[in-house]
């Protein structure tokens, strides 16, 4: 065992329980929780990215739709005016 410089005792070494499985059980167990959780968090940006996504989507969806009513209520104001010159006219 190595020696303190300072007092001349032994120093203790102090292990996280990763290290004290002879055989690595617990280090290999923690490394796949780790993996599961990334991979749970890269999932979890995923759907947010999709959420986001659909969202824009829907709301340029609405734009369109309301583009297209305005179009037509255009159009159709200005059928009603050329009738009423048409009537005028004649």
């Amino acid at each position: 065992m190595a020696q303190d410089a300072k007092a001349g005792q032994p120093m203790i070494k102090f292990y996280c329980s990763e290290h004290q499985s002879p055989d690595g059980e617990i280090a290999r167990w923690k490394e796949e929780e780790r993996e599961a959780k990334k991979k749970r968090k890269e999932e979890e940006k995923k759907k947010e990215q999709r959420k986001k996504e659909e969202e824009v989507r829907k709301k340029e969806e609405e734009v369109r739709k309301k583009e297209e009513e305005r179009k037509k209520r255009e159009e159709e104001r200005k059928k009603k005016k050329e009738e009423e010159e048409k009537k005028e006219a004649a």
